[in-house]
């Protein structure tokens, strides 16, 4: 009865003390939605005075909502006829559909194909399907931070980003890990303990918002297909008989790495492929790299792009490079392609001499604040 037990724990070994940070917010119930009908409509107007005649121009778009989806449609309008003799003109039509609790939509109609930091997007008329988190504001689709530390001693603990508080309360002896702290842009975070005899411990840490990354775990897809729409604005109803597809993939590796990919094919030969990685650097910044090849008509090549962004003190930076190598096509040149046979241009037989993208491309920037 009287000999004793002495326990000596190490951290990893103790479940951490969870500091869940804005937990209070309400739970969304996507099944609670109810559509309302209606109808919208925006308009622009424009009008021009001289001595022989007035014009008037302008655009005009309608949207209906009924159970669930909406229909929209939109034209321009010019009272001098400048499209071709036609003063009317219209643009995008389509029905759309959001399923909100499977975070998914359905598009058929016109609309603009969905594209990677790294790919180009086309106008077609078809269908698509794609997940919809813009419309679920409730869901947070980037990694959010988290930091976590030990304390000695039961503690009050500070939390600091940029010198500016935002958070304090009392945590017990033990590890703590402090989940879903809000999004910041980057700079530093500084977590300051102060135990019952007064001293402090600091930790610092980098921290550098990635908007282009997804929280581990969460996919994003985009599937589309149709026939590329011709002279978009001044013609209504001008699409090219080539059916195209394209489908863009990405997904949240860890809470540092996300991963892409993208395929696009067409009936008459394209066929195109590529991957990316998106990677964080250490609370410091990205580095966003990716590869693509494609093939079409005996015609091959491809594409490298390699981005980097971050910050450093006070300096916020970003630089990057694409080039293309041989004969790169995408959806895009070769919707150039055939518009150019289309109008029977000099040269349209021979797809090497259609308009190229850029072969090199070098960006960079930066600002101070």
């Amino acid at each position: 009865p009287n000999q004793p037990i002495s326990l000596t724990v190490g951290d990893p070994s103790l479940a951490p003390y969870q500091i869940a940070l804005g937990t209070g917010r309400r739970v969304f119930g996507a099944s609670r939605i109810h559509p309302t009908p209606g109808l919208i409509v925006n308009y622009s107007i424009y009008a021009t005075q001289t001595r022989d005649r007035t014009a008037a121009a302008g655009t005009v778009g309608l949207i209906g909502m009924v159970r669930g989806s909406a229909i929209t449609t939109d034209f321009n309008f010019n009272s001098d006829s400048q499209w071709n003799g036609k003063a009317v003109v219209r643009l995008d039509s389509s029905w759309r559909l959001i399923d909100p609790e499977g975070v998914r939509s359905y598009t058929i109609g016109d609309f603009a194909s969905n594209a990677l930091t790294w790919s180009n997007s086309v106008r077609l008329g078809g269908f698509q399907i794609a997940s919809a988190f813009q419309q679920r504001p409730d869901i947070v689709t980037t990694p959010l931070p988290r930091f976590a530390g030990s304390a000695a001693l039961p503690s009050t603990l500070d939390l600091y980003v940029d010198q500016q508080r935002i958070f304090s309360g009392e945590i017990p002896s033990g590890p703590f890990d402090i989940q879903s702290l809000p999004q910041v842009s980057g700079g530093k975070v500084r977590l300051v303990t102060t135990d019952l005899n007064g001293r402090q411990v600091e930790i610092v840490r980098d921290y550098y918002y990635v908007s282009s990354q997804l929280r581990p775990g969460l996919f994003e897809y985009s599937v589309e297909a149709g026939f590329p729409r011709r002279d978009f604005g001044f013609s209504s109803f001008n699409y090219d008989r080539n059916f195209s597809a394209s489908g863009s993939v990405r997904y949240g590796l860890t809470s540092v790495t996300t991963i892409e990919g993208h395929v696009e094919g067409t009936a008459d030969g394209l066929i195109n492929g590529g991957v990316g990685i998106v990677q964080g650097l250490g609370g410091r910044g990205a580095l966003t790299v990716s590869i693509a090849g494609s093939r079409y008509k005996g015609h091959a090549g491809a594409r490298m792009a390699v981005k980097a962004e971050g910050r450093i003190g006070l300096l916020t930076f970003f630089a990057g490079t694409e080039r293309s190598l041989d004969a790169y096509f995408d959806l895009a040149r070769v919707a150039a392609v055939r518009d150019r046979q289309y109008r029977g241009m000099a040269g349209s037989d021979d797809p090497a001499l259609a308009p190229a993208q850029a072969k090199t491309i070098d960006r960079a920037g930066l600002s101070i604040g």
